[in-house]
């Protein structure tokens, strides 16, 4: 349920602050005093149980680290499509990757329980990986446990064996009706499908106009 509550109050940051920062793996390789800048930027905030901590599709860039509670990420919250990517503990974090590719959130974040967290807003990522190189091999373990992640989801929702119609191309459903295979991927997914045409099929169908 999305609780449209008031921005959750931010605290100043305390000594337990850096020290969870310190044991988080992304700033793990960094000495005391780069922490302790770190955490001079950051604020402490706790989220009650439905509470969005993101919002997909929002431009935001900060940098969140689970202290405690628990978090999921979802793709279309507040939709029929809704539709789960994975849990989160502490001590992960989450949303570096508006810091990467500076784009909009790709999915919502909300408290699955209450959840404090940790955010630093603005992080120059670039200039501290160049004093720690370290930090991009664990930017890019992470980003390579959310694509593991995602595609145990996917495959859980659409199956690992699909009988698909070798002239139609729908798909057989386990109550055996048959269906297009965008609605089946769509209800259990929540991947939304643009149609156009590829350029074999369009010298196929348009000699005439296609130029490719």
């Amino acid at each position: 349920m999305l609780l449209l509550s008031p921005a959750p109050k931010a605290r100043k940051m305390t000594r337990r602050d850096v020290e969870i920062l310190s044991a988080v793996p992304l700033f793990s390789c960094m000495n005391q005093d780069d922490i302790q800048r770190l955490a001079d930027r950051a604020v402490h905030q706790n989220y009650k149980r439905g509470e969005v901590i993101i919002y997909e599709g929002e431009r935001d860039h900060r940098l969140f680290v689970l202290v405690t509670g628990s978090v999921e990420i979802i793709k279309n919250f507040g939709e029929k499509t809704r539709h789960v990517l994975g849990t989160l503990h502490p001590p992960a974090y989450f949303g570096e990757m508006a810091l990467v590719d500076d784009l909009l959130r790709s999915a919502s974040v909300v408290a699955s329980e209450p959840a404090e967290v940790i955010s630093i807003d603005r992080l120059n990522l670039r200039e501290e990986i160049k004093k720690y190189p370290d930090l991009a091999l664990e930017l890019m373990r992470a980003l390579s446990r959310r694509v593991r992640t995602i595609e145990k989801t996917f495959l859980n929702a659409i199956g690992t064996f699909l009988p698909i119609c070798a002239s139609c191309k729908r798909v057989r459903e386990d109550t055996g009706m048959w269906t297009e295979i965008e609605d089946y991927i769509s209800k259990r997914s929540g991947t939304a499908f643009s149609h156009t045409i590829c350029p074999d099929c369009a010298k196929r169908l348009y000699p005439d106009f296609y130029e490719g």
